[in-house]
């Protein structure tokens, strides 16, 4: 299992590539958070690792306005690509904020917290 990052720069793509062969096919969500934490409980002993700061909570409801895509897919190889378009917001510079992200494979067939297969943490990364 491997994930990696591009460094992200306000106003460009950043992509984050994550590869584990078993969840080839499966679909998966992405959270991310500024802050790390003690963890979000998922209610079965398992944590999502992020602090649950508000800018957790604008990427789950509206994670478009923040400039990535909020789910997609594993290819047949078990590799996930996420992209996010790091914003550029006029009169704030984000440089300097780190940012973590949490990559959640689900199925969708089963009750939540099951539905969560496995978490993954991105390596935090800091906008440029």
């Amino acid at each position: 299992i491997t994930v990696s990052t591009t460094t992200p720069i306000q106003g460009q793509p950043m992509t984050i590539q994550l590869v584990d062969p078993d969840m080839a096919g499966q679909v998966y969500f992405v959270v991310g958070d500024i802050f790390t934490g003690s963890g979000l409980p998922m209610g079965d002993g398992r944590v999502i690792d992020l602090a649950g700061s508000g800018v957790f909570f604008a990427m789950v409801q509206n994670p478009y306005n923040l400039g990535f895509s909020f789910s997609g897919m594993f290819d047949q190889n078990g590799v996930a690509t996420i992209t996010w378009n790091v914003p550029q917001i006029p009169g704030l510079s984000l440089s300097g904020v780190p940012v973590y992200f949490n990559i959640l494979p689900f199925n969708p067939n089963l009750l939540y917290p099951q539905a969560i297969l496995r978490t993954y943490r991105s390596p935090g990364v800091v906008i440029q």
